[in-house]
């Protein structure tokens, strides 16, 4: 493999269960898992690296001192503390409040639903919480 494939060693959660192996990586996107599968049970008490997807969260009103309702760079800092414990791709959730300021919300959070910030998790778009 080329060197800028990158790899990590763990029991990796796959579509089939556990597989104990290797996961490979290029510009971001996993290339190949390799290794051979083994029970839950076994992951849990194999005592290595447990691999497992990346988490979608649908309902994400803050986090990292940061709230969805914020403009400026609330919903990066949102992002990045999210992509840091597993979660790759979220709804900014906003709050019941008045038409106002929900408009302003989401003209704040309408440049991460385009384009995504590396090191931060994907804004899939918005959950408006009602009634609004």
């Amino acid at each position: 493999m080329t060197s800028d494939v990158h790899s990590i060693d763990g029991d990796v959660l796959t579509p089939s269960g556990f597989v104990r192996g290797t996961v490979y990586w290029q510009h971001g996107r996993v290339t190949a898992i390799d290794g051979e599968p083994i029970t839950e049970a076994q992951a849990r008490d194999g005592g290595r690296a447990l691999l497992l997807p990346g988490f979608i969260d649908l309902h994400v009103h803050g986090g990292g001192g940061a709230d969805t309702m914020e403009a400026g760079g609330a919903v990066q800092r949102i992002a990045r503390l999210h992509a840091r414990h597993g979660t790759t791709a979220l709804l900014a959730t906003t709050m019941t409040a008045p038409l106002g300021e929900i408009e302003a919300a989401l003209r704040a959070l309408a440049p991460a639903c385009r384009e995504r910030t590396r090191g931060t998790a994907r804004v899939l778009g918005v959950h408006l919480e009602g009634p609004y």
